[in-house]
């Protein structure tokens, strides 16, 4: 049985006892109720007379309906939507109306009635008869239909606001029905809910306007008793809510306005419709409201969101893991959501040498990821490469008995080796200094023998896996100390005809140099310790030149041509290929 078909029966059941009273009270034979018809389809005001019964002579004159005579079995009808005046005269000369517009359905009135001071029915618009009146046993029954209400209620938005889980609903009932009494109660906690009408009406403020109650399935419907227990989170319950209904613009506080004439569009947030009907009930006084059954979802008490790994990420691959929401109450999981974990990338160590690199060769080093020892990175190391540039020496008498010994700088070299002897066919240069670094660019040597020959080179070393490696060698120098010898000198300076020229790709020139003596009347060393002049390009790539000057040009761009005497001393000449 569902809370709509019990409250319509506990209602039938009262106003069959209100009627069963006033019977008793008032004598009335109900043997001719032929007149009291059902409301015509039609929606007309349909009046049925009125009867009576007094002990001694009738005590109503006339009964009238809009200035209508109502006989006792006659009907007045009048049009929807009009106002109706009941007005009853007595034969004491006094009269009483009672003013029944369009919100009665039935309205009973008795000599009692007549005769209290206020009446249950509506005291504001009822005229008192003079108290000798008072024991005269009368009974008017009117009844009537009314129209459609223009102003009813069309929508109805209610919003409920969900169960949370672990909600502990009460004992109580909203309704306790024994053989004796009808006891209203509330249940703990009753469904929360808001709601909003878009016409003229609002909730009525009586504080048993609006409530509801947690309801409890059973095989035939629903248990007027209603739920009872622990909520659940995720399960659903049927709320069943009772709105009370008052027009806005009427003054009574427990006025309801007319019955609905369609029923309203009832829109659920938070729920789902399951039943809805209109409510026509008295307590006292009449009022008009609506019950809706919603099914609404428990909600779970979301608890700190905990992770569960699934795969790993590793270095190159993505990993994934769960987010788990469970509910603080019951422990049920709540959501459950896949979450990617990005690769994580390579933690690499520092690079280690496995093979080191020569000037021929090139090297091998490698990483190992920190992550994983299986992930390793190879890289080649570049060859040693050789300084660039030109690197010539030149060498000077110092006094009678020293020589000075000087180098142009390299870059990118850890030192040089200075290598040093006697002019003597039969025996090679021997090192005779080390110098480490690339700052000092000269080495002296005093203590020789006067007036003899003597020759020199510089070798330019860098470390190469940790053993001195020779990457460049100037051309051999000679000098004479002091001077010269009787017979030789020393050069002082070369001469060319030319100190920078212009070519176009293949052709030649040859120049024209001479070395310039210190004393002219001596000669230079002869061809066994070397040539006169030595030509050397700066960039073979672009222009060479040969031993005895011939300048040939390679490829377009610029280079020098060094023209030297066999002490080092030299001229420069600047050589631009087009």
């Amino acid at each position: 049985m569902s809370v709509f078909t019990w409250r319509r029966k506990l209602m039938k059941a009262v106003m069959t006892a209100l009627l069963s009273i006033a019977m008793i009270v008032t004598f009335i034979p109900f043997t001719d109720m032929s007149a009291y018809a059902a409301p015509a389809d039609d929606q007309e005001f349909t009046i049925v007379g009125y009867q009576e019964d007094s002990h001694d002579d009738d005590c109503i004159q006339s009964v009238k309906i809009n200035g209508e005579t109502l006989t006792e079995e006659g009907e007045v009808k009048a049009a929807p939507g009009s106002k109706l005046d009941l007005d009853i005269k007595l034969k004491s000369g006094y009269d009483f109306a009672y003013d029944f517009d369009e919100w009665g359905l039935v309205t009973l009135i008795s000599a009692e009635d007549l005769s209290r001071e206020g009446s249950s029915m509506n005291p504001a618009i009822i005229r008192m008869p003079e108290a000798e009146y008072a024991d005269t046993n009368t009974f008017i029954l009117v009844i009537g239909t009314r129209e459609a209400d223009p102003n009813a209620v069309k929508t109805i938005d209610l919003t409920i606001t969900p169960p949370k889980c672990g909600t502990k609903i009460t004992g109580d009932y909203l309704y306790d029905v024994d053989a004796s009494s009808v006891i209203y109660t509330r249940q703990t906690p009753q469904p929360k809910a808001s709601v909003s009408f878009k016409a003229a009406y609002e909730l009525n403020g009586d504080e048993r306007s609006n409530y509801g109650l947690w309801l409890k399935k059973t095989e035939d419907g629903y248990d007027e008793r209603g739920f009872e227990g622990t909520i659940k989170g995720g399960k659903s319950y049927d709320a069943w809510i009772r709105l009370q209904i008052k027009n806005s613009e009427d003054p009574r506080p427990t006025a309801a306005p007319a019955t609905f004439s369609t029923t309203p569009q009832v829109n659920i947030t938070g729920g789902t419709l399951v039943e809805s009907e209109i409510d026509d009930y008295f307590y006292g006084r009449r009022y008009t409201g609506y019950m809706v059954i919603a099914s609404v979802k428990a909600k779970h008490v979301p608890g700190k969101a905990t992770k569960k790994t699934i795969s790993k990420p590793t270095c190159t691959k993505a990993g994934y893991h769960y987010v788990i929401t469970k509910c603080t109450k019951c422990g049920d999981q709540i959501s459950k959501k896949k979450v990617k974990d990005k690769a994580l990338g390579h933690n690499w160590g520092a690079w280690k040498v496995v093979k080191k690199p020569t000037l021929t060769k090139e090297g091998l080093k490698k990483r190992v990821c920190k992550r994983d020892a299986s992930h390793v990175q190879k890289k080649a190391i570049p060859k040693i490469e050789k300084p660039k540039g030109v690197f010539l020496a030149r060498i000077k008498s110092k006094g009678s008995t020293g020589l000075v010994l000087s180098w142009n700088k390299l870059s990118s070299v850890d030192g040089y080796d200075v290598f040093f002897h006697e002019c003597d066919k039969s025996e090679q240069c021997k090192k005779v200094k080390t110098i480490k670094g690339n700052s000092t660019l000269s080495w002296t040597k005093e203590g020789l023998k006067a007036n003899y020959p003597y020759k020199a080179y510089v070798k330019a070393w860098i470390k190469v896996n940790g053993k001195k490696t020779y990457v460049k060698i100037t051309p051999a120098v000679h000098e004479i100390t002091a001077g010269g010898s009787n017979s030789y000198t020393n050069p002082a300076g070369v001469t060319v005809n030319k100190t920078s020229l212009s070519l176009g790709a293949g052709k030649t020139t040859t120049l024209k140099a001479e070395v310039n003596k210190k004393d002219s009347s001596k000669k230079l060393l002869p061809k066994k310790h070397g040539p006169e002049l030595r030509y050397i390009s700066s960039n073979k790539k672009v222009a060479a030149v040969s031993d005895s000057g011939k300048i040939t040009a390679k490829a377009k761009g610029k280079c020098k041509v060094y023209v030297l005497a066999l002490n080092g001393v030299k001229e420069v000449v600047k050589v631009t290929v087009k």
